[in-house]
């Protein structure tokens, strides 16, 4: 069939319709595959989400642990829901609960590693009082920090 033939507008039935629509699904089959055959792919979005989740999680990381409520930066393009559902759907948590295990891995590293005292971890974390810090510490993890602390990482 020659171009001209096949863009030319022709007034079908239903049934020169259908012959015409399975003639053309033969046809994209056809084309599928002789693709596949030479190896071409369709192009996969992954890695353009998988980017922003990855640009998203450099810049959760990137932030002071002392910020309780986090605000994206201008040039960032998303708000903050979106980056919680897209959050959700990456890694399968919360932007909240990413935050807070971030916080609660930075505090056991401290505690076991450092000699400053409780309080003064509990203020680089973001708390006002160290008992604010013990209660959340204990509450997230069956054991107060100064356990922890002597316990070592086998605490909790």
């Amino acid at each position: 069939m020659a171009y001209r033939e096949s863009v030319t507008v022709k007034a079908l039935g239903l049934s020169g319709w259908a012959a015409h629509e399975a003639a053309f699904a033969a046809w994209f089959s056809v084309f599928i595959e002789t693709l596949h055959q030479l190896g071409v792919q369709p192009e996969s979005r992954a890695p353009a989400s998988r980017r922003r989740v990855d640009q998203l999680v450099a810049w959760l990381n990137s932030r002071p642990l002392d910020q309780s409520v986090p605000t994206l930066p201008p040039g960032f393009a998303l708000g903050m829901r979106r980056a919680d559902q897209i959050l959700q759907q990456h890694l399968g948590v919360s932007l909240r609960v990413f935050l807070e295990r971030r916080r609660l891995n930075e505090a056991r590293e401290r505690i076991v590693s450092e000699h400053d005292t409780l309080k003064e971890i509990a203020f680089t974390l973001g708390f006002r009082h160290a008992s604010h810090f013990t209660a959340w510490f204990r509450r997230h993890t069956g054991v107060s920090p100064s356990a922890y602390r002597a316990g070592g990482l086998e605490a909790a």
